[in-house]
């Protein structure tokens, strides 16, 4: 049975391809440009495709730390298997569109990155790490449900925003210098609920 979208988890990355065929030309393209245990990763999800059995395919990966697929763009029905299947919720996708997106204009941090020593803050972190010309950066909460965005003006000073996840277009246009903070609460505040 051929499909269309199938979904794929390898190395902790969920994949989107738009058929079985194209799924399996490009895993087996990587089975022969890989050797050990990724060869196996590769050969596994080629073997599950050729069966033809499922669209929501893993190579055992416990979780998913990435994607860049634009799940706004998905049918619902997937977007609710692929939640069911590779037990992702909102936060996560939203993550995963907000990391695609705000990588264009700024560099990520990690929060473990401040928990290593207490006494860290946002500008000996900045200066110890040496960053020439950088100057956006933004970090997410470890439940992923606030982006915390640094606009550096320089060494000493630097304005720092927190956005909601499902928001991340927001926090992009700030880090882009396209919206001021005040615009994102007025947005806040005359928001409609809407889903994923």
């Amino acid at each position: 049975m051929k499909y269309t979208n199938v979904y794929i988890n390898c190395g902790y990355n969920l994949m989107l391809f738009q058929s079985n065929n194209e799924a399996q030309k490009f895993f087996l393209d990587c089975m022969y440009g890989s050797e050990g245990a990724e060869r196996d990763r590769y050969t596994s999800i080629y073997l599950d495709l050729k069966s033809g059995n499922s669209r929501f395919i893993s190579d055992g990966s416990e979780f998913i730390t990435s994607s860049r697929i634009n799940f706004t763009e998905i049918p619902c029905n997937d977007l609710t298997h692929i939640k069911n299947i590779y037990n992702l919720d909102d936060n996560d996708i939203y993550s995963f569109m907000a990391d695609e997106k705000l990588k264009k204009v700024g560099k990520r941090i990690y929060s473990f990155d401040f928990k290593n020593d207490s006494n860290v803050n946002f500008l000996d972190f900045y200066n110890n790490q040496k960053y020439n010309k950088i100057d956006k950066f933004y970090m997410f909460s470890d439940d992923k449900t606030t982006i915390t965005c640094f606009d550096v003006y320089d060494s000493e000073v630097y304005y720092c925003e927190d956005f909601e996840m499902k928001d991340y277009l927001m926090a992009f246009q700030w880090l882009n210098n396209e919206i001021e903070y005040d615009e994102y609460l007025e947005y806040k505040n005359n928001e409609e609920d809407v889903c994923l």
